[in-house]
C-alpha cells in the first residue's frame, strides 16, 4: 500500500463532488503547487502509519491527509470552502472514499490542531484560505 493510492481516493471523492470543483476552480494538486491552474486551488499530502497486522494477510494502517487551499485573492469564499471539503470528508461518509488495495475505509475523523505551512506560495501572492487534516484508517 502507497500513500499515493490513498492521495487518488481522496482525489476521486472530491473530483465527484460539484461543489468542490466550483468553489475551488484550480482543483486539488499532490504535495505541490499547480502552475497553471486557476485560483482558489488545493494542496493534497499524506503520510502514512504504522502497520497494526490482523491476522497473518490482514492488517489496518493509518494515514493522516492534509488539505490545504489557497488563493490569489485572499480569503474569497473560505468560510463556504472549509464547510463543503468537511462536508464531503467526514465520518459519516467513510463508505465513499474508496482506496485500490483496501478492503474498505474503517474510519475518517477529522483531527484539531492546526496545520504548521508557509504563509505564501506562487511567489509570495497566494495566501492560505482553508485547511484540513483527517486520519483516515484502512483495512487491508
Amino acid at each position: 500500500m502507497k500513500s499515493d493510492d490513498v492521495l487518488a481516493g481522496w482525489k476521486t471523492l472530491w473530483d465527484a463532488d460539484s461543489s468542490l470543483g466550483s468553489l475551488v476552480p484550480g482543483g486539488l494538486s499532490f504535495e505541490r503547487v499547480p502552475s497553471e491552474k486557476g485560483s482558489p486551488y488545493g494542496i493534497l499530502a499524506c503520510e502514512e502509519g504504522d502497520r497494526e497486522w490482523t491476522g497473518k494477510t490482514s492488517w489496518i494502517q493509518p494515514f493522516t491527509i492534509t488539505v490545504q487551499v489557497w488563493s490569489a485573492a485572499g480569503p474569497v469564499d473560505a468560510g463556504a470552502i472549509f464547510d463543503r471539503v468537511h462536508e464531503v470528508f467526514k465520518r459519516s461518509t467513510k463508505s465513499n472514499l474508496v482506496v485500490t488495495g483496501a478492503t474498505r475505509t474503517v474510519d475518517l475523523v477529522p483531527l484539531p490542531g492546526k496545520v504548521t505551512t508557509e504563509q505564501t506560495m506562487r511567489q509570495g501572492k497566494d495566501v492560505l484560505i482553508s485547511m484540513g487534516k483527517w486520519k483516515v484508517v484502512l483495512q487491508f
